[in-house]
Parts: C-alpha cells; structure tokens; sequence
C-alpha cells in the first residue's frame, strides 16, 4: 500500500506539471484581439479623420492582437484632449467601451457699443450661434470665426481666432452715431441720405444708430426745399438746424376790401397780412372786381414788406362811328357805344371795339384820375378794308388800271376816308413814278455794265502782245578829231583827222509781235473802248462801219463794225466825233503806215 500510494502521488504531481506547463504555453501563445471604437464629442469620427492610438506605447488598431494581461490605451487626437484607459486582456478576444474624445475648445464673449445689437458668430459660412448683445458663446472649437454684428441697416463683420481655452472678451464699438435735426418752424419734412443709406421723417427728430460718414440733408416745407451737408462720427450727436427764413407781405388798399392775389392766388382781402412767405420775387395784384392794379415786390428774409394799392378813378366817353359798337376788356363785353364808363383806375386799359360788317379796334387810353376822357373811334368797314386791301396789292403788282378801281370801290364806301384819298393820290402818280424808276434802272444798268467793261488800250495791247529780244553785236568805231580851217577862198571849214579804230559791243532790242499771245488775252473777247487823247472819227461808211484814228498820218487805226441793232447809230456818226463803246476784237494787222486793229458787233454805250 505504501509503494502504490507514493506512485500515485508521483503521478498526480505529473499531471499538475503538465497542466500549469501547457497553461503557460497556451497564455505565451495565444493572443487574442483587441477592438474599440472612438467618439468625437459623442459623434463618431468624420470621415478622414484619424486617431493616434497606442496601446503600451506601440501604434495599434482596432481588431490588432493583443498577448494576455494588463495594458494602458491611449488615444491623441488634433485640437482634443488626450485620453488614457487601463485594462485587462484576457485569453478570448475583447471590445473596449466607446474611447470617449472631447475637443479642446474655446469661448467667447462678445460686448458692444450701443448694446442690444444683433450678434451672429460664423465658421467656414455655417451659423455657429446668434444672440442680442452682450452675448457669450461657449465650446468654440479652435479655428478661424465671422463675427457680425448689426444694429438696424448697418452691419460690421469682424474675423476672430479662436486658438486657446481661455475664454476671449471680445467689444465692438460699432462705427455709429446720433443725428439731432430739428427746423423752424418745426413741421418740416426730412430726407438724410449717404453711403447707400436713407432715412427720413418729420422734424423734429432724434435718429440713433446712424452709420457715420458724409450726408446730404433735405429738409422740406410747404415747397420750399434747403439743402445741407452733415457728417456723422462714430459716438457722437451730430445737430442740424435748418431755419426757413421766411418774410411777410401787409397789404392795404384805398379803397379797403380789394382782393389781393400773389402770383394769381388769391389770398384774402385787404387789409391783410400774409405770413411764412418764401423770399423771391412776386406779382401783388388788387382787384376791386373791376379793375385790377398790380406790382412786383420783393420778399426779404425775416422782413415783412409792405405795399399799399390806391385806386385812382376817371371816367371814359366812348363814342363810335357809326354807334352801336360793342366795348370789351380783356375778352369781357363791358357796353356799347356811345358809353360812359365810371370809375376808371387811373393808368393805362386796353379796349376793343367790335360791330358786325366792320373791323375790330384795339386801342390804348390813358386814365387821369378825376379827368374824364372822351374817345372817338372811327370804324372801318370791312368791305372797305378788303378793297384797300385789293387796291394796294394791284398798286404792288404794277396793276394801275386795277388798282384805281378797287381804291374808287373803297371811296363808294367811305367818300372822306383820308387813307382811301391818300391811296388814290398815290395810284393816281403811280405810272408816271414807275415810268422814272424804270428810266432810273436803265441808267443804273448802263452804268454798272461800264463799270463792268475792261477798257481797252492800244499802247497796251501792243506791249501785251509783242515779244522784245535784247541783241549784243559787236560795232567797229573810228577814233579821232575835228579840226576847224580856212579855205583858199576864206570859208570856214572842218576836217576830221582819224587817230585809229577800236571795237565795242552795241545793244539793240528786237520787237516781234506774238499772235498767240493776241488769241490768249485779246481775241474775242469784249472791250470797251472810250478815245482817249487825240483819238477821232475818221470815217463813217454807209454800212456804218467806223474808222478811228489816233492821229498823224502815220497814226494808229480801230476799225469797228457795229452789231445788227446799232448800225444805224453808228451810221449817225460824224467825223470828228468821240464815242464809247463795247465791242468784240476780232484782230490785228501791223501795216507799212500803221497799225490796225478790228472790232466787231460793237454797240455804243454812251456818245
């Protein structure tokens, strides 16, 4: 018993080694994994974004295998705070809890001035938060922030950085001013306008939170508009007081109770005083429902004008012939004729006068006060017009036998017209007077067709048409001298003694007519011709040919053949005689005894 005892002892001790040897082996090599999963904030990780996991200090990943015992995991994460978990592996593979990561972040708070504005923080375009200043913002992830910040129609956009935990205390002093506007009188109207901004109102007004800058102010009242500049600065009350200097009008008149208009706007009666006058330049008028006076006045500023109307009245008599004709003033029938009219303002009043078959009369008259003025009017009948009428535009035309008739209609009508005897006086002289203007005329014309003519001469023509040659040739001259001497019968003689011969060069000019040049200025075309000097007649043929002479026997000759209508006017022609005509110049001969030169159609314009 004791030998089997102690050999089952030795074997149980066996199998104990080998249990703990094969559980050792089994812990050396068996490993197991490990996994876990990782929240940001509560949420799991965004796409792209990965964390820096150790286990025991050795990179891992989630599912990675990991030997038996215990192990310290530790998670690093951007702009996070990192996180540290002790646990225990144990022979089957394990899941850890969530590795919880929360962001390191920041806060903010936000004042500004004025307060209660509206505050909008933003990140990358997204609303991170929104509140009525002063505003705090909390877990601000660390980054680049808009913050905006509005009050009314202005808005300011600051850029924040957030990069540390401690909290930033942020104030905006918003770029904001006050405006104090206020008029006299004070119901005005306003428009403030600048920088895309527009605000407007009544007056008086107290406007915050105006953005600062330049301004244009228009304040308006009852039409009248006045203009001003206003700058804003950021803090400050900008005071703006437009003051409508306006004047005043007192009015009286003499009589009382006219009515009184201002530019045609009827204001109230007289006496009366019309206030907040904007200054400038008006028409003041007083009716007495009659007649109506009025004047220009000036409005000054602060200023009360005053104007008195006085209606000074005459009388007018109105006669017309023949009676019965209608009076009006300004376009109103006021009578008929005859027609007293009373009282009359003193001073100037156009009238008109209308009767049916006769001429409407405007005329003018000129009221003294306390005068009476009688006016006669002769009207003119329309029939009588019309044949006055008739007559002058005949007279016009040259038509005397017509004009006489229509001025002899006229009288039928009105026999002592003094315009119709006038008329026929001058239709009576009108043929005579056109007879002498047209002898006047012809005079004129002749005398501007002289002043037309180019006058010829004929020295002139001769040098205009003739060509001179400077020639130089040389001459052999005989030198010596003259004696005086008695001869044998005792007259007194003289003998030359020749002492030698010498040459010198002689100069000569040549003349050679140039008939191209007679074609080019004087051939066909028209002259006049007047004798001058001692030019004269010589001959006059029976076809009335001319022939005029310069002269000397020997002597220039013009040989003009009149044109078909003048022949017999040259044929009248005496020798011995001047005359002055126009003519053609047909040609040129250089002769033995002379120089001829040729007319034709010639006329004479003056003898």
């Amino acid at each position: 018993m004791k030998i089997g005892s102690k050999s089952a002892i030795r074997s149980a001790a066996i199998v104990v080694v080998l249990f703990v040897v094969l559980v050792g082996v089994g812990i050396l090599f068996i490993r197991p994994t490990l996994s876990f999963s990782i929240l940001l904030d509560g949420q799991p990780l965004p796409p792209g974004l990965t964390a820096d996991v150790k286990v025991d200090g050795i990179v891992f990943a989630s599912g990675d295998k990991l030997g038996y015992g215990e192990h310290v995991i530790t998670v690093a994460l951007k702009n996070t705070e990192p996180l540290t978990t002790k646990f225990h592996q144990g022979l089957s593979s394990k899941r850890l809890a969530p590795l919880k990561m929360e962001s390191i972040s920041g806060a903010m708070t936000v004042t500004t001035s004025p307060n209660n504005c509206n505050v909008t923080l933003r990140q990358g375009g997204a609303v991170v938060g929104r509140a009525t200043s002063p505003a705090r913002f909390e877990k601000l992830l660390f980054g680049d922030y808009d913050l905006e910040v509005e009050k009314s129609d202005y808005k300011e956009v600051n850029h924040m950085l957030i990069d540390e935990k401690t909290p930033k205390a942020i104030e905006v002093r918003l770029k904001l001013g006050v405006v104090n506007l206020s008029s006299v009188p004070a119901d005005a109207d306003y428009v403030l306008t600048g920088g895309g901004h527009n605000r407007n109102g009544h007056l008086p007004s107290l406007i915050p939170d105006v953005p600062v800058g330049d301004y244009e102010l228009i304040v308006r009242r009852k039409g009248w508009e006045i203009r001003s500049d206003l700058v804003v600065e950021t803090g400050m009350t900008s005071t703006s007081k437009t003051v409508f200097a306006y004047g005043a009008i007192s009015v009286v008149s003499e009589p009382p109770e006219a009515a009184i208009f201002l530019d045609g706007v009827s204001v109230g009666k007289s006496p009366l005083t019309v206030s907040e006058i904007r200054p400038a330049t008006y028409v003041l008028s007083a009716s007495d429902h009659e007649n109506e006076l009025s004047g220009k006045i000036i409005v000054q500023p602060n200023q009360v004008t005053n104007h008195t109307f006085s209606f000074h009245y005459g009388t007018i008599q109105l006669i017309s012939v023949p009676p019965g004709a209608r009076v009006t003033k300004d376009g109103k029938g006021i009578g008929v004729t005859p027609l007293t009219l009373n009282p009359v303002p003193s001073g100037q009043l156009s009238l008109e006068m209308h009767k049916d078959g006769y001429v409407t009369t405007n005329f003018m008259v000129t009221v003294l006060e306390k005068e009476t003025l009688t006016i006669t009017n002769k009207l003119i009948s329309e029939r009588f017009k019309e044949a006055m009428i008739q007559a002058r535009v005949a007279l016009k035309q040259g038509l005397f036998a017509e004009a006489k008739r229509c001025v002899a209609s006229a009288l039928e009508i009105d026999p002592n017209d003094t315009d119709g005897i006038l008329l026929r006086e001058e239709v009576d002289l009108a043929p005579s007077k056109a007879e002498r203007a047209l002898q006047q005329e012809k005079a004129d014309a002749k005398a501007r067709e002289l002043d037309s003519l180019t006058w010829l001469s004929f020295p002139k023509l001769v040098a205009d048409c003739t060509d001179l040659q400077v020639v130089q040739a040389p001459v052999v001259l005989v030198d010596g001298y003259y004696e005086n001497y008695v001869d044998s019968e005792g007259k007194k003689r003289q003998r030359f003694h020749e002492t030698g011969k010498h040459s010198e060069m002689q100069v000569t000019t040549n003349a050679t007519w140039n008939p191209s040049k007679f074609a080019e200025k004087y051939e066909g075309r028209i002259f006049g011709f007047n004798c001058p000097d001692r030019w004269r007649i010589s001959k006059v043929d029976k076809d009335g040919v001319v022939v005029v002479k310069g002269g000397g026997l020997l002597s220039d000759e013009i040989r003009v053949t009149p044109a078909t209508g003048s022949v017999d006017a040259f044929k009248a022609l005496q020798k011995g005689d001047k005359f002055t005509i126009k003519s053609v110049v047909k040609r040129y001969e250089q002769g033995f005894l002379g120089r001829k030169l040729f007319f034709e159609q010639a006329e004479i314009v003056t003898k």
